[in-house]
């Protein structure tokens, strides 16, 4: 698991687990509950394991780009 800080109060965090039998890489935000304890937000994405290196090269590619689309 990695956290990446978004901001003072919330994380970014990558995982990879089990959903419904199925290996997938869950990249979720993640916030403070009541208790102190982080806790997963509905904003975020799941691809399975076999696809998750096809997503990497994606985002890559995305941030080697030098035009920026604004939509």
């Amino acid at each position: 698991m990695i956290d990446l800080t978004k901001n003072r109060r919330e994380v970014i965090r990558v995982r990879q687990r089990e959903f419904n039998g199925q290996r997938i890489v869950d990249v979720r935000l993640f916030f403070p509950g009541a208790d102190g304890e982080m806790c997963p937000s509905r904003k975020g994405l799941s691809v399975p394991l076999d696809r998750a290196t096809d997503l990497a090269d994606a985002i890559r590619a995305v941030t080697a780009q030098e035009n920026v689309d604004d939509d």
